[in-house]
């Protein structure tokens, strides 16, 4: 049976939905050869995921984002990780059924990532989630990226639900910051790119999840 407590569903992308860490850590890994650099433990690398490119050119470079070298790192990364976007990367186990149980639902989801939107577009695209998903918010869509709120209510207004009864599901201490402010209940996903120093049971959220199917038991009565 649908449950009546939420008439929408909200994704963070890297972490939540899909497992990107492999070929994030390529691009990365990639670049640093290209400077003579050796390569990066994947679990280094899934330590900096939830902190964008300033976190993969700090663990990869060793500079900030006020260094001169770091416009030209950036851009040599999103190049090189557009290329590769989708070669490794999958839908965590369970993701596929969760999915599908909210199209039989009739529940329209969506996906609010501070990826900027046109490789969030393209990744999804490349593994056949695009179809049926009915918003993409990107870190570039609105003016603010998370943990602002904008960008969960262009998602709400786009899928006609009001954040209060609209579930976000992040892995990420700014997915839990951005659904506080706007009144928005939301998910830790356990199994995501949380880092070792970090504990997601002080960020506030309403739930946990320890993989997706978990996610059942909050959409079905």
């Amino acid at each position: 049976m649908r449950n009546t407590h939420f008439s929408g569903v909200l994704f963070d992308l890297d972490g939540t939905l899909l497992d990107t860490v492999p070929d994030l850590a390529g691009a990365l890994n990639t670049l640093r050869e290209r400077y003579q650099l050796p390569p990066l433990a994947i679990d280094q690398v899934r330590q900096v995921t939830s902190y964008g490119s300033p976190g993969f050119i700090k663990l990869g470079f060793d500079i900030d984002t006020d260094h001169p070298q770091y416009p030209q790192l950036k851009k040599e990364f999103y190049s090189l990780y557009e290329n590769r976007i989708s070669a490794e990367t999958r839908p965590f186990d369970g993701v596929h059924l969760v999915l599908d149980t909210l199209k039989k639902q009739n529940l329209p989801w969506g996906i609010v990532t501070n990826k900027v939107e046109n490789l969030a577009r393209k990744v999804i695209s490349d593994l056949g989630l695009l179809e049926h998903c009915a918003c993409v918010i990107g870190g570039d869509t609105t003016p603010f990226a998370k943990p602002s709120p904008e960008p969960l209510f262009a998602a709400c207004s786009i899928i006609n639900c009001k954040p209060q009864s609209c579930l976000f599901i992040g892995d990420s201490i700014l997915d839990i910051q951005a659904a506080t402010s706007a009144n928005m209940p939301s998910v830790i996903a356990l199994y995501g790119y949380i880092p070792e120093n970090e504990n997601p049971s002080d960020w506030g959220a309403n739930y946990a999840i320890n993989n997706p199917g978990d996610l059942l038991k909050l959409l079905t009565l």
